[in-house]
């Protein structure tokens, strides 16, 4: 271990860059490799922050403030392009002396849409039960048994959710009780907890420590997390894939033991709370896997290559490829490259996704949600197009590159068709079928006539239940309604307030209770014109509900 120091502060942060010294910071610590390892870990008041290789731990050496940086790339060999990257990122990061620090802070925001709030109060509880069963998994025995038993458990699950396809394609398409959607609730709250927790005690057994840990807010859904840089350090690469994995692995076999009781339980809540779980806790499972995130996914797959700031190099090398500059070529890290560029907008518009149904009927709320991840989503764009395009070398043809992209993608705008729809709710029984929303204007708008499908209110799935049109307005509907109508959610009684407007089922169809009703108000248009009506009904529905800005009075 060596611990950079420096008495000079000679450096200015007004000097031109061939007069520049660096200076690490002298709580900046390299660690050494350990047996087996190659990587050196940068390290920030103890806490890893990189890994690099033995040639950068050369330059990070003579940064101490008294060589220029014409002098240190003498020195080492380097380019002049590589070694500014380099410094600026130091400088990015609060390691160098002139710098702004970056303290440890409890409350922590991370673009586009996630919030941590830390801890370090868990790290003597990991430290404790890792010392207590460190001697039961220091024999390969019961670690081998473990995995066997794990194993045979997904594939137990994977058998029993094939079983019951059916039953958890109802599950999915159908709104829950307000018991099962507690207990699920509940029940995913602690297996996100477990989750993490694997994650740090799979580090601490491995000889690492977790040294942060607390709740988030990611993407719009509350969760845990664990920090486990420190696993960095570790010298074996699948001591890190198993750090890495730990936590998938928890979720997955929670939804194999949820599935499996399922498959054991008979029709009744104890069955629809276990497949509705099964399904999340499935789909968590998948989400943490994938790798153009910084995700478990991603994490495992850069222990399993032992490639440092992978999603970087990724990205550098389809840079490379859009500028026609060396770089690398294998398919899969330009694969990585696009995805990790991509996948921030796609997690923004499914988290969009999952209120767009609802925002709809949900008034000045919905309106108001639905405006801000609009905005969240533009600026998270605007902001990548902005660094990819600042980025060193060849910024000419990542300009025309750009405004060829942006150029299509307004030219499919004004090709692709859009439907114009509202969704509002309906409810059906022996005395006939109504459409209801919460606000007497949103049935005011529509036309006699319009075409009507009926949906249902599920938690992962919409399913089409039905067909039918709007009737002509009158005053004696009903004025309560069920909450399904409006939210995935089954509650005893009718406890929301509406307005209502008569449903005209087509001859045969037969709709269940309550559900969503998607109304056809008029002819599909472009989509750049769907964007901009959308934007203005958000406008107006923020501005007051009585300024409609298309009225169709004179056509009902």
């Amino acid at each position: 271990m060596s611990r950079i120091r420096s008495s000079d502060r000679r450096q200015r942060s007004h000097a031109s860059p061939g007069e520049q010294r660096p200076r690490l910071l002298d709580s900046v610590t390299l660690l050494e490799p350990r047996s087996g390892a190659t990587a050196w870990i940068v390290a920030l008041d103890d806490v890893p922050v990189a890994r690099v290789a033995p040639g950068a731990v050369d330059v990070l050496r003579l940064l101490d403030g008294q060589r220029t940086l014409p002098e240190v790339r003498r020195i080492v060999g380097a380019g002049a392009e590589e070694l500014g990257e380099l410094v600026a990122h130091l400088s990015a990061s609060g390691l160098l002396a002139e710098a702004p620090r970056r303290r440890p802070r409890a409350v922590t925001v991370i673009p586009p849409l996630t919030v941590q709030f830390a801890t370090t109060r868990l790290t003597p509880l990991l430290t404790a039960i890792s010392d207590r069963v460190r001697p039961a998994f220091d024999r390969r025995a019961l670690r081998r048994t473990v995995l066997v038993a794990l194993v045979v458990l997904l594939i137990a699950g994977a058998a029993a959710a094939v079983a019951q396809l059916p039953v958890l394609a109802a599950v999915a398409g159908a709104p829950l009780s307000l018991g099962s959607l507690a207990a699920v609730a509940i029940a995913l709250v602690l297996a996100t907890g477990i989750h993490e927790l694997a994650h740090g005690l799979v580090l601490h057994l491995a000889g690492g420590t977790a040294r942060r840990t607390g709740l988030m807010v990611f993407y719009l859904t509350p969760a845990f997390f664990v920090d486990v840089t420190d696993g960095w350090r570790l010298p074996r690469r699948r001591h890190r894939l198993a750090v890495a994995l730990a936590g998938p692995a928890v979720h997955a076999a929670a939804a194999s033991v949820a599935v499996l009781l399922g498959l054991a339980s008979g029709p009744g809540p104890t069955r629809e709370a276990a497949s509705a779980f099964a399904l999340a806790a499935a789909g968590i499972t998948a989400l943490n896997l994938l790798p153009f995130v910084r995700f478990d996914g991603y994490y495992a797959l850069v222990a399993a290559t032992d490639t440092p700031h992978l999603r970087e190099r990724a990205r550098e090398a389809l840079d490379a490829l859009v500028t026609g500059t060396s770089g690398d070529r294998r398919p899969w890290i330009l694969l990585l490259g696009l995805g990790s560029l991509i996948a921030p907008t796609v997690l923004v518009l499914l988290a969009a996704g999952r209120i767009a149904h609802w925002s709809s009927s949900a008034g000045v709320v919905g309106a108001v949600l639905m405006s801000g991840l609009a905005v969240l989503l533009a600026v998270v764009v605007a902001r990548a197009c902005v660094r990819w395009v600042r980025r060193p070398g060849r910024r000419g043809r990542r300009v025309a590159l750009l405004v060829v992209v942006l150029g299509a993608a307004l030219a499919a705008s004004l090709v692709v068709p859009v439907s114009r729809t509202v969704t509002v709710g309906y409810v059906s029984d022996e005395r006939g079928a109504w459409l209801v929303a919460s606000e007497a204007d949103a049935l005011d708008a529509l036309l006699t006539g319009d075409p009507v499908a009926l949906e249902t209110q599920g938690v992962l799935l919409h399913q089409h239940v039905g067909a039918g049109s709007v009737g002509a307005p009158l005053s004696t509907g009903p004025t309560t309604a069920p909450l399904e109508c409006f939210a995935p959610v089954r509650v005893a009684g009718e406890p929301v307030s509406v307005a209502s407007r008569p449903l005209l089922l087509d001859a045969g169809e037969k709709a269940p209770r309550a559900g969503a009703a998607v109304v056809e108000v008029g002819d599909d248009r472009p989509a750049l014109t769907a964007a901009v009506e959308h934007l203005l009904g958000l406008v107006d529905a923020v501005a007051g509900p009585h300024h409609s800005v298309h009225d169709h009075s004179d056509q009902r």
